[in-house]
């Protein structure tokens, strides 16, 4: 019974960690991307002022 119960856990905690993996690999490509277009932005208005 507990062996079962072992084999059940074990495959659950891994999805549940390559989920939080996957999940934090697109928060930061997410913050890369938005860091990346305010940059683009702020060259753009910085541009003109030059």
């Amino acid at each position: 019974m507990m062996m079962g119960m072992f084999f059940v856990v074990i495959p659950v905690i891994v999805v549940g960690i390559i989920i939080r993996l996957v999940m934090n690999t697109n928060v930061i490509s997410i913050a890369v991307i938005i860091s990346s277009s305010h940059r683009n932005m702020n060259v753009d208005r910085s541009d003109p002022v030059c």
